[in-house]
């Protein structure tokens, strides 16, 4: 048959030996996560683009695109955008814009 262990502790002897180990224990630093430390990834090509898409808001239709447009940029700041949505020039905070990729035409070659 099995061998039963028997191990019996004082119980006044293992609230001692809790509380030594409790005292010993300290509380982990804490940090500060503020953007003005590191701040946040902004991709390169924001800076030259000439077009942008413009995120939604969070209440969508289903089936419904992430993105709208692709609309012209005006004016860049260093957290903002300005961009011309139809016809009227909006103020976009960059966490809300993405890069958008235009194929320039080639020019057609002379008749000749």
């Amino acid at each position: 048959m099995g061998t039963r262990c028997d191990t019996t502790v004082e119980p006044s002897n293992l609230v001692s030996r809790l509380r030594l180990y409790m005292s010993k224990l300290a509380p982990q630093p804490t940090t500060w996560h503020t953007s003005s430390s590191k701040p946040f990834y902004v991709p390169k090509d924001l800076e030259t683009t000439t077009h942008v898409f413009v995120r939604q808001g969070p209440a969508r239709r289903p089936l419904q695109a992430a993105y709208m447009g692709l609309y012209k940029v005006i004016r860049r700041g260093p957290k903002t955008f300005d961009v011309d949505i139809a016809g009227k020039t909006q103020t976009i905070t960059i966490d809300r814009i993405k890069s958008a990729y235009v194929a320039q035409e080639e020019p057609s070659p002379p008749n000749r």
